[in-house]
């Protein structure tokens, strides 16, 4: 199975905040109350997937590097 994701990772005080989707998505990840917005990496990842991998228990497979080059960041936002 081939499977495109678009992933949005923000830096947050307590560490990290992470979402995912099949469509590219680049607004900044923020807090629910008080509404904070997060410095927010965005990047797509295509993945061919054997479907027998389905079957398995998750397993961490891979390091990715982001180059900057290749990387939307929307940081400092302190409105919509």
């Amino acid at each position: 199975m081939i499977a495109k994701i678009y992933l949005r990772i923000a830096k947050t005080k307590k560490g990290i905040k992470v979402a995912a989707s099949p469509r590219p998505n680049e607004s900044p990840l923020f807090s629910d109350y008080p509404r904070k917005y997060f410095p927010t990496v965005s990047f797509g990842i295509k993945f061919d997937i054997p479907d027998e991998l389905f079957s398995r228990a998750s397993t961490l497979i891979a390091l990715i590097n982001v180059a900057e080059k290749h990387a939307t960041i929307n940081a400092d936002i302190d409105t919509v």
